[in-house]
């Protein structure tokens, strides 16, 4: 089970999601050092104590964290980070 774990509609056509998602993951990428890359439209990613993915699809976006021990700590401020990410790229 995800530590974290983001079902958020959005009104965007896939594309635009797509290429939102991936704004948001190289911001989080040069300000963190966190690795990711694209399998169809499921975006991984991984950072030493920290994995998951988000899915974009035509109408949502789902977004599944496992977070290490030491970052459990800070959940509810990366979960609070995570939307508002979300909601500055998706409005």
């Amino acid at each position: 089970m995800s530590d974290i774990y983001i079902q958020r509609k959005h009104s965007t056509d896939l594309a635009t999601a797509r290429s939102a998602a991936n704004q948001v993951a190289e911001q989080i990428s040069s300000h963190y050092g966190v690795a990711y890359h694209w399998d169809n439209d499921t975006l991984h990613f991984d950072h030493p104590g920290v994995a998951g993915t988000i899915e974009v699809s035509a109408d949502e976006i789902l977004l599944s964290a496992e977070l290490g021990l030491l970052l459990r700590i800070f959940k509810s401020s990366i979960e609070a980070e995570i939307h508002r990410q979300l909601d500055e790229t998706f409005g």
